[in-house]
C-alpha cells in the first residue's frame, strides 16, 4: 500500500474510532473559546495531543478518539473526519510519500486483499507547515465500503521532522460541491492552526 498508514476506507475508520473510543485515553489539555479569540475561528476547540506531538484545533463538537500514534475528531452528523498521525522512522520524502499515498488510492486502496475505493485520481502539490517543507495530496475517489459508493474527496498533508516522524494530517469529506468547499474550509483552517513541536 506504499506509504498508507492504516487503510482509510470509511469502514476501516468507523473500527478504528470504535477500539480507541474504549482505549485509555491520553493526557490532553481541550481549551474551548466561544468567540473565536487567539486566532481560532468561533466555537472550535484546541486540543494538546501529547501521542502525536502537536496541538491540534477543530471544531468545539467534534468527537474526539485516540489510538496509537493518532487522533481523530468527527463531525456530529459523521460527513467530515479530521485525523493526524504519526509514523516514526520515514524513509523518503514528504512529496515521494503523497505521491505512494496517490498511487495507492488509484490502485483501488486495497485493505485485507479488497479494493476499497476505485475511479481515484488526484495530484500532489508542494506545502508548507511551520517553515518545513511538506507535500499536498488532493484526491477524489468512489468510495466501495458504503452501500452507497459515495462520491468522496480527501486532502492530505504531508510534513517530516528533523528525526524522520512523518506527521500526516488528513480530512475526509464528500466530492459533492458545497461539502466539498466546506470541507476544504475545515482542512485549511486546522492547517493554520495546527502545531507540531517537533518542526
Amino acid at each position: 500500500r506504499g506509504g498508507r498508514l492504516l487503510p482509510r476506507s470509511r469502514r476501516a475508520r468507523v473500527l478504528t474510532g470504535a477500539v480507541a473510543a474504549v482505549a485509555v485515553a491520553a493526557a490532553v489539555v481541550a481549551v474551548v473559546d466561544p468567540f473565536g479569540g487567539a486566532g481560532l475561528p468561533k466555537g472550535w476547540k484546541s486540543y494538546e495531543e501529547q501521542g502525536v506531538d502537536a496541538t491540534v484545533a477543530v471544531p468545539g463538537d467534534y468527537v474526539r478518539s485516540i489510538a496509537d500514534k493518532k487522533v481523530t475528531y468527527t463531525a456530529p452528523h459523521k460527513v467530515f473526519t479530521v485525523t493526524l498521525y504519526k509514523k516514526q522512522g520515514e524513509k523518503s520524502s514528504a512529496e515521494g510519500v503523497a505521491n505512494d499515498n496517490l498511487d495507492w488510492y488509484k490502485n483501488g486502496g486495497e485493505s485485507d486483499y479488497l479494493d476499497t475505493v476505485q475511479d481515484a485520481d488526484g495530484r500532489v502539490v508542494e506545502a508548507e507547515q511551520q517553515g518545513q517543507t511538506g507535500a499536498r495530496l488532493d484526491v477524489h475517489y468512489t468510495d466501495l465500503t458504503d452501500d452507497a459508493h459515495p462520491a468522496m474527496r480527501e486532502l492530505e498533508l504531508d510534513v517530516i521532522s528533523g528525526k524522520g516522524d512523518l506527521y500526516t494530517l488528513d480530512v475526509v469529506m464528500p466530492a459533492a460541491a458545497a461539502q466539498s468547499a466546506q470541507g476544504e474550509s475545515i482542512f485549511d483552517q486546522v492547517k493554520e492552526h495546527l502545531t507540531i513541536h517537533t518542526l
